[in-house]
């Protein structure tokens, strides 16, 4: 029984698409949702780092989850949603290849 594969899958265009219809009715909003997303990981980040470099952060990785988790979620639609979704693409893609017998085509995913 022969397995039919798809020749490519791509997620992150259907994503972009719709992120971009959303985006349109939302306007700037979405954007400056993301940027205080990726402000908020980096400003978490860089504050543990401080703190633990001046002995103070050894409690403090509940305040750094919390900010990391809204941070995500703020920056997922732009940053991390394309990113997982890229690498779901190619386990997806090299997983169907390999089904089909094509080897080459796992590394034409990648590009």
């Amino acid at each position: 029984m022969p397995i039919f594969a798809a020749n490519s899958v791509n997620l992150v265009t259907g994503w972009q698409t719709l992120w971009t219809a959303i985006n349109n009715a939302l306007g700037p909003l979405a954007a400056l949702l993301t940027a205080v997303g990726a402000a908020l990981i980096v400003v978490a980040i860089l504050g543990w780092i401080w703190e633990r470099r001046r002995g103070g952060g050894g409690a403090g990785h509940q305040k750094l989850l919390w900010t990391l988790i809204i941070g995500a979620v703020l920056a997922s639609p732009d940053l991390l949603i394309p990113f997982f979704l890229t690498i779901a693409d190619f386990i997806i893609n090299a997983i169907a290849n390999l089904a089909a017998g094509h080897t080459s085509g796992v590394i034409q995913s990648i590009k």
